[in-house]
């Protein structure tokens, strides 16, 4: 089960996986020149971020790991499920790094701190596990959701459905948990230290 779960990976799904993590680093350079030409924008762009995630946020001023943990699960859990739909986690790639573009250059504007060391201290502890997740949701759905468009189709939707389970329970969790455990509490102290 497992073996034929990675052979499934490995033939499929990594390249998707590769261009998919490629795209975002593309975006995210993209959207960090711009907003870093529009500043102004940028800092609209994280205070509506701020308000719809501000459920993230304990009343001492901290990030609820449960809460994050959450939240990060359904959001991975929406992202396999718009490649299902259709290509839609295409959209959800732009939006994501437009949010992390801005992230970036509103770091270097509010807080005063240097894109790079913004990227360094609060984005790649935790984002290296996160994005992982991210983008092997973004490539199992979107593999998925153009598997029924290709003439030769050499799985069954129970095989499927069961490569998506498997993948999900054994990368996407442990990612996206170990993600939410290093931004609720390391990458704080990151901060707090570096910054």
């Amino acid at each position: 089960m497992f073996g034929k779960t990675a052979r499934f990976f490995g033939k499929h799904i990594l390249k998707l996986f590769l261009l998919t993590l490629g795209a975002i680093v593309l975006l995210t350079i993209v959207f960090f020149y711009y907003y870093e030409q529009n500043p102004a924008y940028a800092i609209e762009e994280i205070q509506s971020f701020k308000a719809t995630t501000a459920n993230l946020i304990t009343s001492d001023n901290k990030i609820s790991f449960i809460a994050l943990f959450l939240n990060n699960i359904k959001a991975g859990t929406f992202y396999l499920l718009f490649g299902f739909i259709a290509p839609l986690s295409v959209l959800v790639t732009v939006i994501l790094t437009k949010s992390l573009g801005a992230s970036l250059v509103y770091s270097q504007v509010e807080n005063s701190i240097p894109a790079w060391k913004g990227l360094l201290v609060n984005v790649l502890p935790h984002g290296i596990f996160e994005l992982s997740a991210v983008c092997l949701c973004i490539s199992v759905g979107l593999y998925i959701g153009t598997y029924w468009f290709r003439k030769n189709k050499v799985y069954r939707g129970k095989q499927l459905i069961k490569y998506t389970v498997i993948l999900y329970v054994c990368l996407v969790f442990p990612l996206m948990l170990l993600a939410a455990l290093i931004e609720a509490y390391i990458t704080p102290q990151l901060g707090a230290m570096f910054l």
